[in-house]
């Protein structure tokens, strides 16, 4: 079976209440990704304290990368976690302080060879890059190693942009509600 993304599903959330976001797997399986993006509308990053669904899966975070532009610190996280069968409920991602805005997004993806550690072993991966202020779009270089490998990317800014040009696919575009606090 190829690799695939079989579900998408995105939130926005803010404040400081939990974000939530609802998710389905199809078939047996799915590894969910789970991408987070905050803002807390000042220049501390403020990480992702727990993640939890309604079916107890065991959510794992992969990575975490924090940025500041602007005078505005930005925390992107990925976690993920197996989903053995086909299943719907609800993540909650609770912050570790309040936040003004941020965004969940979701990606159920099937035949992953390996659900248990489902990631290119590459030691380059994850690779991040992030805006340095210079006329040119982050770029980064990366190398895979398994036979099948899906690539995901990760785009947050804290201003309106069109990420649609280039050469790759946007499985899914989730914009954070704009801020509560």
């Amino acid at each position: 079976m190829a690799v695939a993304v079989v579900n998408t599903s995105g939130a926005n959330f803010g404040g400081g209440t939990p974000g939530t976001v609802a998710y389905t797997t199809v078939g047996v399986d799915n590894i969910i990704v789970l991408h987070i993006s905050s803002e807390p509308h000042n220049v501390t990053p403020v990480a992702v304290s727990t993640v939890t669904d309604t079916n107890s899966l065991a959510w794992t975070k992969k990575a975490s990368l924090d940025t500041l532009a602007t005078l505005t610190a930005n925390t992107q996280e990925v976690w993920w976690a197996h989903a053995p069968t086909a299943i719907s409920g609800t993540i909650t991602v609770t912050m570790a302080a309040a936040i003004d805005d941020g965004s969940l997004s979701t990606l159920s993806v099937s035949g992953v060879y390996d659900v248990a550690n489902p990631w290119d072993p590459n030691s380059s991966l994850p690779a991040t890059s992030s805006d340095t202020g210079a006329s040119a779009a982050p770029s980064v270089t990366i190398s895979t190693t398994a036979a099948e490998t899906m690539v995901l990317g990760f785009w947050v800014t804290y201003n309106s942009s069109d990420e649609s040009n280039g050469s790759l696919t946007v499985l899914l575009n989730q914009n954070n509600g704009g801020g509560a606090l």
